[in-house]
């Protein structure tokens, strides 16, 4: 299934590259301009075939001339390329040295850089600590007028270009240049932004605004100037376009000694040997990981499962339920032995040159995204022939389905640093990471608790001392949820987390490790429980809710529940579910497979015309208050969690009813017997 590039990447830059071919020679997909299409020819160097779409910036056409990014070119011929806005020039190879920085145009060096403003600590969204220079101060002392700006835009010496929101950008308690002694560099750090997409090392430029073009950008090969010709000797000089260098491979390449070769049969171009077989089955989309290239194949797909789902297309303020066949992109990535916790955002590219990005959050659930390869059990086809595929991208739980993308061809994966730490989100909405090391640091303390009759033996901290390290905000709030890497979550009330003598994250059990996770190291015990329905491994995430409604008792019969959203309660009979109609349907709990009778929880919202959309979290309680949460993607599933009213053909025992809960796939500690309230938040 992999196909790995062998090439190695001298520098990887977000500039982009022209290659030149005879006009007309080069096929093409849907027009996006006037004289500007998007390409599908495929590139080979030396037989192994690259990306020619990196960092979205895909290949295109302009009046005969394939384009594609710098990065992608990088890549392939494996040069130094560098762009110097100090002497407007590209340089391919030999570079000279620069210590530069052009800000708004006007040219300094690095020290003049560091005496523009006063320095100042600061600290980031994950609590490292830098001493800077705010962006909007060195502007402000400049005398820029950034006062209409809506983008600042960063270029690194490595030809990086990043675009980033002037809101952002020049809030002072976001944007900072620092200075890397090690580097002799400036650096750009967005404190208060998740993604370091936008950290940006090695600065050579910051502008207000982006060249709409330039034709005046020189070539200098090598240390000589190079006026590049397509092979009708016409000048195709260089040029900028939306902050994107492009420039034309035939010359670079033959300036570099290197042959470029089209391929019209086969839509495909050589750099250098041409393979000896290429591969044309349209039955296959590629991977892109940085320098890594991936093939899958039909063959792989239904080598690793296909699974029946279906979604609602629910455009025009009707409901069509759409039946499909697919694989998870979940399972798709990990069968690549892809890091599914360094995975920040997905790029999902179509034959027609459409683009989808989608986050890992989304992209990566393997109840939502899902790459199709029919519907109905009949094959999507190809794009060539006016199908939707043979791959489409199809995310299960938005409510339209104007994310999905037909006749995927490749998907780009965007890394980032996979997470060390636990993520706690207080009652304001930020969140802090606090890694391992800062929560051992606090101190461990000995703790006992009973868990089935037997005293286990813990060295952690109090919960609530983490929070004070985390400096989250819980005033007013009513509840904590502590989910695991695996998806399983605990619901504590807060006064049970304020007790230091109850709720713990341990690191040890009778002195060895109690996970295997150098990043998820954590246990939560509470001490005061006896049952170890509460007791989560693996903690990754904690969150405070406030009161999802004002306190009250919420009535109800012998054989009544109460579903609260949005603070509106609304009483379930078992009447209504007898009208809403139920299903008869298999699950295992325990190894065992049981008969159950029920409604899909997410039929009963609807019933009761509830927008469920809004609330990302559902909470059930039982007769005897204890609680479980299921998120969304699971809660609203149709063929996963039920309300439950019969085994066996027959009602439920006072043991387990009248109604539980039931979530198909999930152990025993998700369901829930004796159900009495469902809460939305």
């Amino acid at each position: 299934m992999k196909q790995r590039s062998k090439l190695k990447v001298l520098i990887m830059v977000i500039l982009a590259v022209a290659i030149l071919l005879p006009t007309g020679a080069i096929m093409a997909s849907a027009q996006t301009t006037a004289n500007r299409t998007v390409s599908t020819a495929r590139l080979f160097v030396d037989g192994n075939e690259v990306a020619t779409s990196q960092g979205g910036n895909e290949p295109f056409i302009i009046d005969g001339t394939t384009y594609l990014s710098i990065r992608a070119l990088s890549i392939a011929l494996g040069v130094d390329m560098s762009w110097r806005p100090e002497t407007s020039s590209v340089y391919i190879g030999n570079a000279p040295e620069t210590q530069t920085i052009l800000i708004a145009g006007v040219t300094f060096t690095t020290d003049e850089v560091l005496a523009i403003g006063i320095p100042e600590d600061f600290t980031t969204y994950v609590g490292d600590e830098f001493t800077g220079l705010p962006l909007v101060d060195v502007l402000r002392n400049l005398g820029v007028d950034y006062s209409n700006a809506a983008s600042i835009v960063v270029t690194a010496a490595n030809g990086t270009v990043a675009t980033i929101p002037a809101s952002d950008a020049l809030d002072p308690e976001n944007g900072h240049l620092i200075y890397e002694e090690d580097r002799g560099t400036v650096r750009l750090i967005m404190a208060q932004v998740t993604s370091r997409g936008t950290w940006i090392r090695d600065i050579l430029e910051i502008s207000l605004d982006v060249p709409s073009a330039h034709s005046d950008i020189a070539l200098v090969v090598n240390g000589e100037a190079t006026a590049p010709t397509n092979v009708q000797n016409v000048a195709v000089p260089p040029f900028m376009v939306g902050g994107v260098i492009y420039l034309p491979l035939r010359a670079v390449a033959e300036a570099l000694g290197m042959d470029v070769n089209w391929d019209g049969a086969q839509n495909a171009i050589y750099i250098g040997d041409a393979p000896d077989a290429l591969d044309t089955d349209e039955n296959a989309f590629t991977v892109t990981v940085g320098t890594e290239v991936y093939t899958v194949t039909m063959d792989d797909m239904e080598a690793l499962g296909l699974v029946d789902f279906y979604a609602f297309d629910r455009r025009g303020g009707g409901e069509t339920r759409l039946d499909f066949t697919g694989v998870p992109i979940a399972t798709i990535l990990s069968s690549l032995d892809i890091d599914l916790a360094a995975v920040e955002n997905l790029l999902f590219i179509a034959a027609d040159g459409r683009e989808q990005p989608v986050s890992a959050e989304d992209a990566l659930n393997p109840a939502y995204g899902f790459l199709v390869v029919a519907e109905n059990g009949t094959p999507l086809g190809t794009w060539a022939d006016g199908g939707r595929g043979p791959f489409m991208l199809v995310l299960a739980q938005d409510s339209f389905p104007q994310r999905w993308n037909r006749s995927i061809v490749n998907v780009e994966v965007e890394l980032g640093d996979a997470p060390a730490g636990i993520s706690i989100t207080g009652t304001n909405g930020m969140t802090r990471t606090v890694t391992p090391d800062a929560i051992m640091e606090l101190g461990g303390r000995d703790v006992s608790a009973t868990i089935r009759g037997t005293e286990r033996n813990f060295t952690g901290v109090p919960l609530i001392d983490v929070f004070s390290l985390a400096g989250v905000n819980y005033s007013g709030g009513d509840t904590v949820i502590v989910r695991s890497t695996d998806g399983f979550s605990a619901i504590l009330m807060l006064d049970e987390v304020l007790d230091a003598t109850n709720s713990h994250l341990a690191w040890l059990e009778d002195g060895e490790p109690v996970t295997s996770d150098e990043n998820f190291p954590f246990m939560l015990v509470n001490a005061h429980d006896v049952v170890p329905a509460r007791f989560a491994r693996y903690v990754a995430e904690i969150t405070v809710l406030l009161p999802a409604v004002e306190a009250q008792a919420h009535e109800y019969g012998d054989y009544e529940f109460v579903i609260v959203a949005g603070g509106t309660p609304h009483t379930v009979s078992m009447d209504d579910l007898v009208a809403i109609g139920t299903v008869d349907f298999t699950a295992e709990l325990r190894g065992e497979t049981l008969s159950l009778t029920g409604v899909p929880l997410v039929e009963i919202l609807r019933y009761l015309d509830i927008d469920y959309t809004a609330f990302p979290t559902v909470i059930s309680a039982a007769r005897d208050g204890f609680t479980i949460e299921w998120p969304a993607v699971e809660a609203y599933d149709e063929a996963r969690a039920f309300i439950v009213i019969g085994e066996n053909g027959e009602p439920l025992d006072e043991h387990n009813g009248p109604f539980r809960t039931a979530l198909v796939g999930g152990a025993a500690n998700r369901w829930l017997r004796q159900l009495s309230t469902i809460t939305l938040r």
